[in-house]
């Protein structure tokens, strides 16, 4: 835009005229470059996110993973003293074995 200005203001003032073919295929060259870059990079980052969380997280939390970048800053890994419970029911095996399926 400001290159036709500045080529209409030397038209209309010293009847001087620039070349403009050259400049503005230039931008649209680097316009078109730089989205197609912005999309390559995004289905990225969205095929990443899908491989490392993929089997961890339902879809509908990566698409919110994706949407909002913003809580990345949340995912930072923590050293926490935990307790984790295993149980078992005796015999449970042969319990669940014996019982039908409900449908």
């Amino acid at each position: 835009m400001l290159i036709t200005l500045a080529n209409l203001a030397l038209w209309l003032n010293a009847s001087v005229v620039l070349p403009l073919a050259a400049p503005l295929l230039l931008i649209a060259a680097l316009f078109v470059l730089n989205m197609s870059y912005g999309f390559v990079a995004e289905e990225r980052t969205k095929r990443l996110y899908k491989k490392r969380f993929g089997q961890y997280v339902s879809p509908e939390v990566i698409e919110e993973m994706i949407a909002n970048p913003q809580l990345q800053t949340r995912w930072k890994a923590a050293a926490r003293n935990m307790t984790v419970l295993f149980s078992d029911i005796r015999n449970f095996t042969g319990i669940s074995e014996g019982m039908e399926p409900k449908i």
